[in-house]
């Protein structure tokens, strides 16, 4: 199991069908929301009953990770994005 230092995020490098996962970081998301007549944009937990819900707000995650190859092939190169990097879980 690894864990990835961005998000927290824990997977298997290998599937159990033998398939390498290449782990990407989700992005941040936020919620737009009218409150007593202020338009506030909050996290998801924090969303009220009473609140009128306007739209998701997405936010790529500071320093996120990105295993995916550039490129196909003989032409695949390092992972898109590093970000803090993975570690084997304890």
């Amino acid at each position: 199991m690894r864990i990835c230092r961005s998000c927290g995020g824990r997977y298997e490098p290998i599937g159990r069908d033998g398939v390498r996962y290449f782990h990407a970081c989700p992005p941040i998301v936020r919620v737009r929301v009218q409150r007593d007549g202020a338009e506030l944009v909050v996290d998801r937990d924090q969303v009220r009953v009473t609140d009128t819900r306007l739209e998701d707000v997405v936010i790529d995650r500071p320093n996120h990770r990105n295993e995916n190859v550039r490129g196909w092939g003989a032409t695949a190169r390092s992972s898109i994005s590093d970000g803090d990097g993975a570690s084997d879980e304890p």
